[in-house]
Parts: C-alpha cells; structure tokens; sequence
C-alpha cells in the first residue's frame, strides 16, 4: 500500500500542476521547454549569484496586457509602485531560488520591473523583479533566481511557501 501511495504521488509530481477552470474563463498552460531548446541555463543554489551589493542603474515598470491573467490583476497592477531604494532592497534581501521554487511557489503576474544594475561592484546585469515576489538576473543566456520573503516590500502575490528569514 505504501509503495502504491509513494507511485501515486511520484506521478502527480511528474505530470506538473493541474488547475480547474471557470466556465468561459481563460486557461493557461504551462509549457517548459527543454534546455536545448531556450539555450538558457539556469544555476543551482550552489553556483548561484549572491547579491551582496545592488546599484541600479537604470529601471521601469512593465505590464503585460495582453496576458490571459492580466483582467484578474489589472488593478492591482495599476496601484503596485516600487521606488529605486525598494527595488535594490529586494534584489540584496531576496534568496538563491531554483527553477523548480519559482514554477510552483511563486506566481507570475503581469507586471514587473525591469532593468540594469551593477551587482557587487562588478558587472552590469539586466534584471527583473516581479510582482509575485520573485526576481531574475540575466548574465548572457544564464539566469538567476531570486525570491523576496522579507517583510516591508507590497508585492502583489506573496510566495507560496514560508520561509523563516534572519
């Protein structure tokens, strides 16, 4: 019995997330792409980025309209506002996620900033910090993810899991 559970569970956890759908509602699914395919490699914890140091250099807001999801949080869009200030301190508070982490607890909505900062005293890196309370740099085809579990920064959507914070 116990074997046929762990089998069970094993093929929920492979076959991705499943959602239900309102009548008349759009649907979205999500479809990863193979590494080969992107081009686009994505770090583990242990080779991660570790921001100690931000100074963005240049930023803006993004919304995404023509996102299926958008009319859910169109508004919430529209009153989201971070500053320069809140914008580095999440980038230096955030934690090394994985790939993994950000598909399942954390929430991709419509609106993000964007832009160029020098992390750590080094190199300019693009960046962007999503309403869902993650962030991306960018270093060629590589990508870092971040994830904002601190207090004091109005994200949208909070992330899906906890996480005791020093």
């Amino acid at each position: 019995m116990l074997k046929m559970m762990k089998y069970v569970f094993l093929m929920l956890m492979a076959s991705g997330c499943c959602h239900i759908v309102k009548a008349g509602a759009p649907a979205v699914d999500t479809v990863m792409l193979p590494e080969a395919a992107t081009g686009a490699r994505v770090f583990r914890a242990k080779d991660s980025l570790h921001v100690k140091k931000v100074k963005i250099t240049e930023y803006k807001k993004k919304v995404d309209h023509a996102s299926v999801v958008y009319p859910e949080y169109d508004k919430q869009c529209a009153g989201w506002r971070l500053t320069e200030k809140q914008l580095e301190k999440i980038l230096v508070k955030s934690y090394t996620i994985t790939e993994h982490e950000v598909r399942f607890f954390f929430t991709t909505v419509p609106c993000h900033y964007e832009g160029v900062a020098i992390v750590n005293d080094g190199q300019s890196m693009r960046f962007e910090v999503n309403a869902g309370s993650y962030s991306v740099f960018y270093e060629d085809l590589t990508a870092y993810y971040l994830g904002y579990f601190g207090a004091g920064v109005d994200f949208v959507e909070p992330p899906g899991i906890a996480v005791d914070v020093p």
